[in-house]
């Protein structure tokens, strides 16, 4: 007879918490346990006694008979009772085992409510026209995971309404040439040094700033967007809504996939109002924004940052006169932020 411990540690893919994931954990098919993770409770440990024809279980809680070849499954569990399996470890051994688990079905916080259903999470959503709000289902790992969840903080927020002024800003390296023999003056020759400074642009009164919106959350997120001169704008500014589905754009191409259809979520959705729809508007090229499911965008509107059917209505039938959807779709290429 010998003893050991089974340790299973829950992460997320950005090696979070992964809360209010229900979950049940198997030997041989046979369940020794189950729970709830929760923040600072993302390890499950169970003791076992090996005997020769079976295990016991923390002192005799469950009892498994023995297999050749002994094996763990953790499955998770969905709001109805289903289960599904995250997690599988072969060949378990009288050892001390951990077996970590990165779960991506985590828990998206939104306002205005939404129940986790183990594998997925419900999204709230207006549909214009309808005086309705619908729910979406929403599976999200990895970089776009960050980047909804980056966007989602702002749900509502006025920082890129119409009448708002608004700066942004960027962190760019620049050579400066000095005299002073304290960085490197030799022969009486000026001396090269790159160095970084961060430049701001400031976002005229009124205008709009979906563009602006989108720009804002990859820098936070860490995803680096390069400048564009502009004409009209005396600097260089960040990229605006016609610009993110023009495939000449080797910088965008470079980092950022180009799709005409089939959204993910994480993915930024533009039309080109003049291109796509021979049409011309006097304060805006088109309009951007990411997409949290296909038919579900949060973007930033004439007032607020809205989560709504804005890039979908005309594939739903709830288009005005001015509601044009998606042409094109980015998706970030990197499985790490490319620094």
């Amino acid at each position: 007879m010998s003893k050991s411990k089974l340790l299973i540690v829950f992460k997320d893919s950005l090696a979070g918490t992964p809360e209010k994931l229900r979950y049940r954990v198997y030997i041989n098919s046979v369940q020794i346990g189950e729970g709830v993770v929760i923040q600072n409770r993302d390890i499950a440990s169970y003791q076992i006694t090996w005997h020769e024809n079976r295990l016991v279980i923390d002192a005799g809680r469950a009892i498994v008979p023995k297999q050749p070849f002994d094996y763990v499954e953790v499955k998770v569990v969905a709001a109805n009772g289903s289960e599904k399996v995250i997690g599988r470890h072969n060949h378990l051994r009288p050892t001390n085992t951990t077996v970590a688990l990165v779960s991506p079905w985590v828990r998206v916080p939104l306002a205005g409510g939404g129940t986790f259903e183990g594998d997925f999470f419900e999204v709230e959503y207006n549909i214009r026209n309808q005086n309705k709000n619908l729910f979406a289902k929403v599976v999200i790992k990895d970089i776009p995971r960050k980047i909804v969840l980056t966007a989602l903080k702002y749900r509502g927020s006025k920082k890129w309404e119409y009448d708002t002024e608004k700066t942004s800003t960027r962190r760019v390296k620049r050579t400066v040439w000095t005299n002073d023999s304290r960085a490197g003056l030799f022969m009486g020759k000026p001396t090269a040094k790159e160095i970084i400074v961060t430049e701001k642009f400031k976002y005229p009164n009124p205008s709009n700033k979906c563009s602006t919106f989108v720009y804002d959350v990859l820098q936070e997120v860490g995803i680096n967007i390069p400048w564009l001169p502009h004409g009209w704008i005396p600097n260089d500014s960040p990229p605006l809504a016609r610009e993110w589905g023009d495939d000449k754009l080797t910088f965008l191409n470079n980092d950022w996939l180009l799709l005409r259809n089939k959204p993910l979520p994480g993915d930024i959705g533009s039309f080109d109002v003049r291109r796509d729809y021979g049409r011309k508007w006097e304060d805006a090229s088109g309009h951007v924004g990411f997409i949290l499911t296909d038919g579900v965008c949060i973007s930033a509107g004439h007032n607020k940052v809205e989560v709504n059917d804005a890039g979908f209505r005309m594939k739903n039938g709830t288009a005005s006169r001015n509601d044009f959807d998606f042409k094109t779709f980015r998706r970030y290429k990197h499985k790490v932020i490319k620094r």
